[in-house]
């Protein structure tokens, strides 16, 4: 029986593959590195961290069907914003430990799609970490009952609890406009038409202030209230009135 493919033993076609990749990058520092296909591991791994620790500044990786079982010496990347790994044969938390060692910090979008993850509980390593997105597609994981209920109690998505904060602030602050009580708010019209009035006054010619209980559609956030709405006139207007 051949013996098992000895780590970094494809690290020739992995180099290949990401000089070709950077090749016309537009920067010396790339910040995207899209490796799709271009290497089917026989050993089931990543590239030797030295690989692909020369490229710090990655904001995003792509390693797309390349047979990977394990992320085992996956370097620190720590400006990596988006992963992604579908189509591969990973499972188990000792492979997003590896994620959450490299790039916890930063990661904000995870592609794990049509791998092998089947238990919430391996999804464990992201819980402490700010994972914005998190695709599962396909895995086995996603044929658990309550499964998406579960990774959202377990992961930290702080995007989402602070978009939800704003929400419940937005309600609030409508409950209180709708609340302010009706009598303050025509009290308050009826100050402003007086002192639209006194300013007609004191103008060239008598004016006149009209005053009209209108329906209107946005009265302190309701559909259905009324409310004054003030009109002046000069006097020739109501025929020197």
């Amino acid at each position: 029986m051949a013996d098992a493919a000895a780590p970094g033993e494809d690290d020739a076609a992995w180099e290949r593959a990401i000089a070709a990749a950077v090749k016309n990058a537009p920067f010396s520092a790339p910040k995207t590195l899209t490796l799709d296909g271009a290497v089917k591991s026989t050993t089931g791994r990543l590239p030797s961290p030295s690989l692909l620790g020369r490229y710090p500044s990655l904001e995003e990786l792509s390693v797309a069907g390349a047979r990977l079982s394990s992320l085992a010496g996956l370097p620190r990347l720590p400006a990596l914003r988006r992963l992604s790994l579908p189509d591969n044969r990973l499972s188990g938390a000792a492979s997003l430990a590896a994620v959450a060692e490299s790039c916890g910090a930063t990661l904000r979008h995870l592609d794990l799609g049509n791998n092998r993850f089947a238990d919430v509980a391996e999804l464990a390593p992201l819980a402490p970490h700010g994972v914005e997105s998190l695709d599962l597609y396909q895995c086995p994981v996603t044929k658990a009952k309550g499964y998406r209920d579960k990774v959202m109690r377990m992961t930290k998505r702080k995007e989402m609890k602070k978009r939800m904060r704003k929400k419940v602030k937005r309600r609030l602050k409508m409950k209180r406009m709708k609340l302010v009580p009706m009598k303050k708010m025509k009290a308050k019209w009826r100050m402003e038409a007086k002192g639209l009035q006194d300013q007609l006054s004191q103008t060239k010619g008598r004016g006149t202030v009209k005053m009209m209980l209108t329906e209107t559609t946005d009265l302190v956030g309701s559909g259905n209230g009324c409310g004054w709405s003030l009109e002046a006139f000069p006097p020739m207007f109501f025929g020197g009135l």
